[in-house]
């Protein structure tokens, strides 16, 4: 099976950070729409993007995801050094989830003085939980 060009299409251009801001955002919009791992894994970088726009149309976008959105950004908020960027895209996304679990994690994302250092313990407390839940 080849894959899907509309996806490797749009993860490109997401990636591009000479492709204008609008291009990206509807790259985003795009990828929101398209299933799997793959759009997943390159919104989930673009919670960093240094363009507030396509920050928030990634986080949107991840929305779309559902529970492999969270898994992923749980594990981005583990694995990436400390970054508010992806700290406050993180929460938009995470917000949207109305999953209890997840709240520890918004808690620390939101206090200032000590989102750095507490912020990945709770992460990987709450990926810990889910995937707990998850099988």
């Amino acid at each position: 099976m080849s894959p899907n060009p509309d996806l490797q299409t749009n993860i490109k251009i997401l990636a591009d950070r000479t492709a204008g801001e609008t291009a990206r955002i509807d790259a985003c919009h795009e990828l929101g729409q398209l299933s799997g791992k793959e759009s997943v894994t390159a919104l989930v970088a673009a919670l960093s993007d240094s363009d507030v726009g396509v920050r928030w149309a990634a986080a949107d976008a991840l929305r779309h995801h559902g529970p492999a959105a969270t898994e992923a950004v749980l594990s981005a908020l583990v694995t990436q050094p400390a970054d508010s960027r992806l700290y406050e895209s993180a929460h938009r996304v995470l917000s949207g989830t109305g999953d209890p679990l997840v709240e520890p994690v918004l808690k620390a994302l939101v206090d200032p003085i000590s989102s750095d250092s507490e912020t990945p313990l709770a992460a990987y407390e709450a990926l810990g939980e889910w995937r707990k839940r998850r099988k």
